[in-house]
């Protein structure tokens, strides 16, 4: 994996100089790739092992790690008393967005002064996170964006590691130029993420989805999705449906599960689009409007909600929802 990028765009005068990034940058590279025994003499690195801080506030669904702390001191940073709970939420609108939550706790009597920051983890390629000023007061909190990336490795199978890179200083008038390294424990969302992409991969590779036989009605679209089989002989077990909060979708048979087996060149399956909501509040705020996925297994594999391209509905999908407000227009007037 590659940090290089980390600390190294948009690079002006005000700042620090190359040669201390390249530093900065080649020492980040040997502490990624080896083990920590390993490169811990290779760097000189102040490591600060970190207390948790208490929990998070309840209004975040999260997994908390306690962090292991290194400052690769091209420039100083002082975290004496600065703990690190590190928190990868599960919003669902950022997960689509291709970004994960990281809440740094400044449990310290200074500031601490984030610019560049990047999710540096094992199987996938990231990129750093778009460069800003995150100023984190004493006693403060404050959740960063990062990019999560994509899988690069689907066959082996250990668990992700995953760390939070940045760069930082102690106060909002002196620029950062210590990378810091927060090593990140409880990463099963990064797990799920790469289990999703996996899954999602292997479906892609070894079909074609197509909707035959589309009708609509009033505030309901039916269809049948055929899925047919273009190479291998995985076996695709398809689960649990679900739509978004605009339309929900549903299968018109009693079917629960349908197992596409490895002899199986094409399988059926009746689908109904039913609008969910059409006042304004939810069309303004949807973060998705039209979409479909199935709970998907591939060869046995762990079960992941799997999306299936419905942009071909799409009109069709516009025309219920349109049918839906022109209804509920007409009963506000004549209520």
């Amino acid at each position: 994996m590659s940090i290089a990028g980390l600390g190294a765009r948009d690079h002006r005068p005000e700042h620090d100089t190359w040669s201390i990034r390249g530093a900065m940058i080649a020492a980040m590279l040997r502490f990624v790739h080896l083990d920590r025994a390993v490169a811990r003499p290779l760097v000189a690195a102040a490591i600060i092992v970190l207390g948790a801080c208490g929990p998070p506030s309840p209004q975040t669904s999260s997994t908390v790690s306690e962090a292991n702390t290194t400052a690769i001191t091209a420039g100083t940073v002082d975290l004496d008393g600065v703990s690190a709970e590190l928190i990868i939420t599960r919003q669902r609108d950022l997960l689509d967005r291709g970004l994960v939550n990281v809440l740094v706790h400044n449990d310290s009597n200074h500031d601490l002064l984030i610019t560049d920051r990047q999710l540096v983890s094992t199987f996938f390629d990231t990129t750093p996170a778009e460069r800003r000023n995150t100023l984190i007061g004493a006693g403060r909190q404050i959740a960063v964006q990062v990019p999560y990336g994509s899988t690069e490795d689907c066959d082996d199978p250990t668990t992700v590691e995953a760390a939070l890179v940045v760069t930082a200083s102690n106060d909002a008038e002196t620029t950062p130029v210590s990378v810091v390294r927060l090593d990140l424990e409880g990463t099963e969302i990064l797990d799920g993420i790469r289990g999703k992409q996996c899954t999602a991969r292997a479906f892609a590779d070894a079909t074609d989805t197509a909707f035959v036989g589309t009708t609509v009605d009033d505030q309901t679209v039916r269809t049948t999705l055929v899925i047919t089989r273009t190479e291998g002989t995985a076996d695709i077990s398809l689960g649990t449906i679900r739509g978004t909060v605009l339309i929900g979708t549903r299968r018109i048979d009693d079917v629960t599960v349908d197992e596409m087996a490895s002899t199986d060149q094409a399988i059926e399956i009746p689908l109904e689009f039913v609008v969910n909501r059409c006042d304004p509040h939810a069309m303004a705020e949807v973060t998705k409007r039209f979409g479909t996925e199935f709970e998907m297994s591939v060869d046995g594999s762990e079960p992941f909600s799997i999306p299936i391209d419905v942009t071909s509905l799409t009109p069709d999908f516009e025309t219920i929802v349109q049918h839906c407000r022109e209804q509920t227009v007409d009963v506000t007037i004549n209520s």
